[in-house]
């Protein structure tokens, strides 16, 4: 987990030192949902635009319902 925050303030950084030519998108610890909503706001907050979904983790399904506040979560 702590690689996956530094990748975020990395990327953010980079972001924020040359806006016009970068955008950057989060990863997130689906292994853990709660975590993973943790971090979607915290990358929102970074400026991050988005976030790379993959179709399972492990043998969970995206659409599995401990991942609704997930979906839920929109950047204001």
């Amino acid at each position: 987990m702590p690689q996956s925050r530094d990748a975020k303030d990395e990327a953010a950084a980079a972001v924020a030192a040359a806006p016009d030519p970068l955008q950057a998108m989060a990863t997130l610890p689906f292994a853990d949902p709660h975590q993973a909503a943790v971090e979607l706001d915290r990358a929102a907050g970074l400026g991050l635009v988005g976030v790379t979904l993959h179709g399972r983790t492990r043998d969970v399904l995206i659409d599995d319902p401990r991942f609704e506040r997930n979906r839920r979560l929109r950047r204001a």
